[in-house]
């Protein structure tokens, strides 16, 4: 469940996939109307084309239907002489010549058609020969109504009639089955398309909806991971000893921890918002505040900031380390600054200076005091006494200013520490510094079986503290003949190389 959180979380939506699902989609949709539209109206055309097939087909026979209604009428008056039997002539006529009408107008809209213009103009010659009998017959010229009737003109017509109308009948009918065909195929394959798109468009929605509710949950396990990250991090910072402060790149505090707030004795309210130089000198001086804590490329070229001091709301000042960590938001770089309370620290090492003060005074005088003494033994008695108690004269005022050199060394090392060490700088030269560093650790050599070389090769003009240099160079002779053994060489030389005056302590041991 993490590792999924923490996915949703570092990986970020690509524009492209939307782009692309925003207009693929809609496209998509647009695609699928128009090809249902395309073949609806293929549909409606076959339907129709079937339509217009069965209506010609009705047509044919309808015209059949009424020239032989108006030959029967015809025949029936050539006969009698009545006018009941030509009564149904006309009506079979008016019918005749609207389906001749149909007729031709279909013929323009298919196109030229030899059969239908065939079939209307024998429709025509027929109804003509009909009207030159029935005029004939109503003039009382009946013999030549016969004569026109037996020369067999009107039975040929109505045979070629019958025969181009059973022709069109039948190629009307496998017209009409074809097309009919056609139209249930085209019914089913739309309808078997219309079922497919609408599957996919149901498993689409169905993915859709899957991966919407995997994101939803991804989302929610991303936020729960995060809100649990962000009250482990508050409780962590709540719970921090030190003072934490999240600066602005203008030096502006956004937030502060509950031991900041202590250490400064303001609210939360009246410490956001506020410039840290009113509580911290930290970054002096003109310009910028990223460029005056050291901001530079995207890094801090200094980031702890020992024995300062922060003033509280009440004009109180407290001794603070500084750490000061960048953080990088794509609103600009922000300051993480940590203030650590050193007042019990400081306090502890004003009991330490006091006691180092108190005890070097305290061990400095008496040791004085015991040098002294022996000096006055040595230079009153030094004659009388004999050789073995000189040498235990020697020793202990050779311990005694060994214990007052270690004292120094203490006392140096505090004010190291304290940064009030003092040098003092003069005119000198380094051989000689050598010389004499020698000369002074030849009794700890002879003591050790250790004879000290000076390896003179000519003046070293340096300007140093000659006896912080006699002190440091006391110390490395004095580690030197310690490790080296009996009968063995220390040497010490001082000489300029590569424009630097450098001394030299060289011993054999291990």
């Amino acid at each position: 469940m993490k590792t999924r959180a923490a996915k949703t979380v570092a990986g970020r939506p690509s524009w492209r996939v939307f782009a692309a699902i925003a207009v693929g989609v809609p496209l998509l949709m647009a695609l699928l109307f128009f090809w249902l539209s395309h073949e609806y109206r293929r549909s409606e055309h076959l339907r129709n084309e079937e339509r217009t097939s069965y209506d010609r087909r009705m047509e044919v026979v309808s015209l059949l239907g009424h020239l032989a209604d108006a030959e029967t009428a015809q025949r029936g008056y050539l006969l009698t002489g009545k006018q009941d039997y030509l009564r149904p002539y006309y009506p079979a006529r008016a019918q005749a010549r609207r389906s001749m009408a149909s007729l031709a107008k279909s013929s323009r809209e298919r196109g030229r058609d030899a059969e239908n213009i065939e079939l209307q103009t024998l429709a025509a010659a027929k109804f003509m020969e009909m009207e030159r009998v029935i005029a004939l017959r109503e003039q009382g010229r009946a013999a030549e109504a016969y004569a026109v009737v037996e020369q067999g003109q009107g039975k040929r017509v109505m045979d070629r009639l019958r025969r181009i109308a059973d022709r069109m009948l039948v190629r009307e009918s496998r017209t009409l089955d074809g097309r009919r065909t056609a139209f249930y195929e085209q019914r089913t394959r739309m309808r078997t398309l219309i079922v497919t798109a609408m599957s996919v468009l149901i498993l689409s929605l169905f993915v859709g909806l899957t991966l919407l509710w995997r994101t939803r949950c991804d989302r929610f396990e991303a936020r729960a991971a995060a809100d649990g990250a962000d009250e482990r991090n508050r409780a962590i910072l709540d719970s921090t000893v030190d003072g934490l402060l999240i600066l602005n790149a203008s030096g502006t505090i956004e937030s502060a921890n509950p031991a900041a707030r202590a250490l400064l004795k303001l609210s939360d309210e009246a410490l956001v918002r506020r410039d840290i130089c009113t509580f911290v000198d930290i970054a002096p001086g003109h310009g910028s505040f990223s460029d005056r804590i050291g901001l530079v490329d995207g890094a801090l070229t200094r980031t702890f900031f020992p024995d300062r001091l922060a003033t509280t709301d009440a004009g109180e000042t407290v001794p603070v380390d500084i750490t000061v960590g960048l953080m990088s938001i794509p609103g600009g770089p922000n300051f993480v600054m940590a203030l650590h309370d050193i007042t019990e620290r400081k306090r502890a090492e004003r009991s330490k200076d006091d006691l180092i003060s108190t005890v070097s005074h305290e061990l400095r005088t008496p040791l004085t005091s015991i040098i002294g003494a022996l000096g006055l033994i040595r230079a009153r008695e030094g004659s009388d006494l004999p050789e073995r108690d000189r040498r235990l004269i020697d020793i202990a005022e050779s311990n005694s200013r060994r214990l007052i050199r270690l004292i120094n060394d203490i006392l140096d090392v505090d004010r190291i520490e304290s940064g009030s060490l003092a040098l003092e700088i003069a005119p000198a030269d380094l051989a000689e510094l050598a010389q004499e560093a020698g000369v002074q650790a030849q009794g700890i050599a002879d003591a050790a079986s250790v004879s000290v070389e000076w390896k003179h090769s000519g003046p070293v003009p340096v300007e140093c503290d000659t006896g912080r240099v006699l002190q440091v160079a006391g110390n490395l002779l004095s580690n030197a003949i310690r490790v080296t053994p009996a009968g063995s060489t220390v040497g010490i030389s001082a000489s300029i190389i590569d424009g630097r005056a450098v001394m030299r302590i060289d011993d054999e041991g291990p």
